[in-house]
């Protein structure tokens, strides 16, 4: 849920008031940075298609792809590409159908 400034608060409740669970007592709040999103720049070199983005440091970057939104996964071309802040890029061979791609950051 990002912390914007709005009123919503989220709220911890049981589901079944038979358990014999005593109510949670949540006294913390833990904030864990998200990446940012990618910005994919896809160039045609011969055979493949040059996907560059820009890579952050200590996370591993994977490219992936789907040939249509319907698709409930998403295929590796490659291998995981270490990220250290700079423009990093992986190539996926050109099928001759469109395809969707994202980095998946790990």
């Amino acid at each position: 849920m990002p912390l914007n400034g709005s009123t919503n608060t989220p709220k911890l409740a049981r589901t079944d008031p038979a358990l014999a669970v005593p109510d949670v007592n949540v006294n913390f709040l833990m904030l864990v940075p998200t990446a940012q999103s990618e910005v994919l720049t896809a160039t045609r070199n011969g055979a493949n298609i040059n996907l560059s983005f820009q890579s952050t440091s200590g996370f591993n970057h994977q490219v992936q792809y789907k040939k249509s939104l319907t698709e409930t996964s998403w295929t590796s071309p490659g291998s995981p590409v270490a990220g250290d802040g700079t423009i990093k890029s992986a190539l996926d061979p050109a099928s001759g159908s469109s395809r969707l791609h994202r980095v998946n950051i790990q």
